[in-house]
């Protein structure tokens, strides 16, 4: 066990440096801030079942980004994320429950039938594929104020060094 330890933290070391220049890149060209790009990114890498690469790995963090936006909830906020890591079903219950256009029962049923099969990974594809689709338009729409907020958190991040945006520190203080 203290073996298997040592490999995931010396993984996690050696990804490090990736991380931060995806989280970089993640937060140039979406509404996350780099270090929310960076706690969903380092939700992906931590998930077992992923084998892909950085650009994959972005992606992964974008969708589930957008869709947190889509749902009202923080874009950063990475419990669906983690969630479809564990168990994919889950999630696409979740947003059949909540009448989200595109998931269905059908869907469901699928992604269980992949995981009692043991293809935890085909029922986080078949996930990622629906978001994927429902959730462009999410990202395409933003308001003027959800964009404006994302701008001024980066312009304090990078002014001040901080880890936590503009909006992030009013409320906390």
């Amino acid at each position: 066990m203290s073996n298997r330890l040592a490999l995931t933290r010396d993984n996690f070391a050696s990804l490090a440096p990736q991380v931060r220049q995806a989280a970089k890149e993640l937060a140039a060209v979406s509404t996350l801030t780099t270090p929310q790009a960076s706690l969903l990114l380092t939700t992906v890498y931590a998930a077992p079942i992923f084998q892909g690469s950085t650009g994959q790995a972005s992606d992964i963090a974008r969708t589930f980004s957008d869709l947190n936006i889509m749902l009202g909830e923080s874009a950063a906020d990475a419990k669906h994320l983690a969630d479809a890591f564990t168990e994919p079903s889950k999630v696409l219950q979740e947003l059949t429950d909540r009448h989200v256009v595109g998931f269905t029962q059908a869907l469901v049923n699928q992604a269980r039938e992949y995981e009692a099969s043991g293809d935890k990974a085909a029922a986080m594809s078949l996930l990622l594929d629906q978001l994927k689709v429902v959730t462009k338009a999410a990202s395409d729409n933003l308001t003027p104020l959800q964009k404006a907020i994302h701008d001024v958190d980066a312009a304090f991040i990078k002014a001040t060094g901080s880890s936590d945006g503009l909006v992030t520190t009013m409320g906390t203080n």
